[in-house]
């Protein structure tokens, strides 16, 4: 009797070790990293610049900005032509396999003709 309570008993308590050993070994890895992340930041230098100088990277930033939505739009119109592209030839190849099959009746029905 006292085995069967025994041995469920042993196997809570060894389960139960195991899980406060791996949840320490979390939270004390967790901290580790933590302060090799906090120790490694840098602070970010502020920098002085003129107000001139803001102004042209300003302007050079614009430029990037209207230069990459020209690109943008260049790129969507060769897809969207491609993908026509596509769906031409698709449809051009299903009414290829159309006529294909309708030559073949017809050569069928002609061959039926021909031998009455």
């Amino acid at each position: 009797m006292k085995s069967k309570i025994f041995f469920p008993l042993l196997i809570a308590g060894v389960f139960t070790l195991f899980t406060n050993s791996a949840f320490a070994q979390t939270a004390d890895s967790t901290s580790t990293v933590v302060n090799t992340v906090d120790n490694n930041v840098q602070p970010v230098p502020a920098q002085s610049s003129s107000p001139e100088q803001d102004k042209e990277r300003l302007a050079a930033a614009r430029k990037e900005a209207k230069e990459a939505k020209r690109q943008a739009r260049e790129t969507e119109k060769m897809d969207d032509a491609a993908e026509e592209a596509a769906k031409k030839a698709k449809r051009s190849a299903r009414l290829e396999a159309k006529a294909q099959r309708t030559r073949k009746k017809a050569d069928k029905a002609a061959s039926k003709v021909g031998d009455n």
